[in-house]
């Protein structure tokens, strides 16, 4: 088993492709709980896409990404597919964290944030009509994950080495990169076979 941390150093947004009507043009991903998270299928594929620079960088035998993450989506040779030997849980706040928020539930609106924007016209220096967007944000927070090898015939340390390596590749998560948002830093812990 290995511990994820992601600590987040600027705004983040994993959108969930909805509004709330006139008030919010983009809403955040939240978990049950209702708090912002990452979910383990983005993190896996953000491992893997850092994993398949570092193979092709070292010149490593390109067959540890697909033991690791499993084939490719749409591979077409069904008898070539391998299932993946790492699973990703969501990166979520600490479990004290979120006990503390849901005896509070009023605090948890402070961990977002509203961000509005709009389109200014080039010549003229005033706003566009109807260009107004308003998007809802993650604070900068720190969240946790695991990510569990499931096959025992993977060296973990091996695999811990390469996840670990691959991670520095990792500096953003989320929409909006270019402009500054989701910064993050990683860190990775091995902490053995189940718990």
């Amino acid at each position: 088993m290995i511990q994820l941390t992601a600590e987040f150093q600027t705004y983040w947004q994993i959108s969930t492709g909805r509004g709330a009507g006139d008030f919010m043009d983009s809403l955040i991903d939240k978990d049950q709980d209702g708090l912002p998270h990452v979910s383990g299928k983005t993190i896996k594929g953000l491992f893997r896409d850092a994993v398949e620079k570092i193979v092709e960088w070292q010149d490593l035998d390109t067959s540890k990404t697909k033991k690791l993450f499993g084939s490719p989506t749409g591979e077409k040779e069904r008898a070539d597919t391998e299932i993946a030997n790492l699973a990703f849980s969501s990166l979520r706040l600490s479990a004290d964290d979120i006990m503390a928020l849901n005896q509070n539930s009023n605090l948890k609106p402070m961990l977002t944030h509203q961000i509005s924007s709009t389109k200014i016209e080039h010549k003229t220096g005033i706003a566009q009509d109807k260009s107004l967007r308003t998007q809802q944000v993650a604070k900068p927070l720190k969240l946790i994950g695991e990510i569990e090898i499931l096959n025992n015939d993977i060296d973990e340390k091996e695999a811990f080495e390469l996840l670990k390596q691959s991670s520095v590749f990792i500096t953003n998560i989320g929409a909006k990169k270019s402009r500054g948002y989701g910064q993050v830093q990683l860190s990775l812990v091995l902490l053995g076979k189940g718990r």
